[in-house]
Parts: structure tokens; sequence; C-alpha cells
């Protein structure tokens, strides 16, 4: 395979864009992929790692810790190397998109502001009356207080599942959800 140069603002990039487009496609009818946080965080990392491997400089990892000088650790969901640091990620699955989660995991990411580049928050989400674009920039808003001194430092990403599902794939999605409740909780 050639050796292909990735930039971190390609990857940037990638996560905004591409990434974002294929969550929604494993959250299709034929995919119905991500049930848990934990489908989406290997759903992530899946995705990453094929955009990346044409870079073998770039490394991906799942929960690695952290080290803050006189602290403990802290353990981003993925975190994105070329070398040194360069992105940190954190994931939420929820029912509905919350403030609190939003706002906690951008300190999370805003306490590695020094080692890493950029920080996201990849929020995937089953809410009827607003769809990605509008929790997008809910969620966003919500950061602008922690992003005014820190250049935009962290971005959340809103994924509704329910956004491209018509009614017959939500009722399969939910029941789907229901039926492997008891091993995600």
């Amino acid at each position: 395979m050639k050796h292909v140069s990735i930039s971190t603002k390609q990857v940037n990039e990638f996560i905004e864009d591409m990434l974002v487009m294929e969550i929604f496609h494993d959250l299709s009818d034929v995919k119905l992929k991500i049930i848990s946080e934990a489908d989406l965080q290997s759903i992530v990392y899946f995705h990453l790692r094929k955009f990346l491997e044409k870079d073998s400089r770039w490394k991906i990892f799942n929960k690695q810790p952290i080290k803050r000088s006189g602290r403990g650790g802290i353990y981003p969901d993925l975190t994105l190397f070329r070398s040194l640091p360069k992105i940190a990620i954190e994931l939420k699955e929820h029912s509905r998109l919350g403030k609190k989660d939003v706002k906690m995991d951008a300190n999370k990411l805003l306490s590695l502001r020094k080692s890493f580049k950029k920080g996201y928050i990849i929020y995937v989400t089953r809410e009827n009356k607003s769809n990605s674009d509008q929790l997008y920039g809910k969620a966003n808003t919500w950061l602008e207080g922690i992003n005014k001194n820190n250049k935009n430092y962290v971005t959340a990403l809103v994924i509704n599942a329910f956004d491209k599902m018509d009614p017959k794939t939500k009722i399969k999605y939910v029941r789907l959800r229901e039926k492997y409740a008891m091993w995600h909780n």
C-alpha cells in the first residue's frame, strides 16, 4: 500500500463530515449497529482506523490514560496521536441530549488542552422532536462559554438516530434496544 500523509486538519475534516455520515449509515435500516455507547465507540474506532490506515504515523487508542502534573489520569474514550497527542474524543449515546453530559465532557476535554490540539464530543441521541442540526446548535451553544477563551477547542457533533429513520425502522430500532437492554444497563 502506498504511504499517504494525512494531516491533523484532514483528520478533523473527516471527523466533522465523513465520520458523521458513517455513523448515520451505521444507524440505518440495513445496519442498526449502534444501540449503546460501547457500540458507538467500536464504530467510531473502526471508521477512524480505516481512514488513517494509509498513514502509519497515526495511532488510535481506547481509554488511553493521559497523565496530568500533580493530578490523577484522565481517560478520554478515544485518543489520536501522530508522534504527539493530536485529538481527544468523548462519546455519548443517550435517549436525549443532556446539557450536563455535554458540559462535563467538554470540561474533561478542556483539562487536556495542553496535551491535545482538538477535542470532540460525539453524541448519538434518539429524540423525536428535534433533528440533528437543531441538537448540534443547542450543544454548541452550551459550549460557547467554555470555548470563548479556548479558540473553539471543543466541538460537539450530535447525531439524532431518528433523523433518517422511517417510522417502521424506528420501531425496529426501539425493539432491538429493548431486546438487548438487559446487557447494556
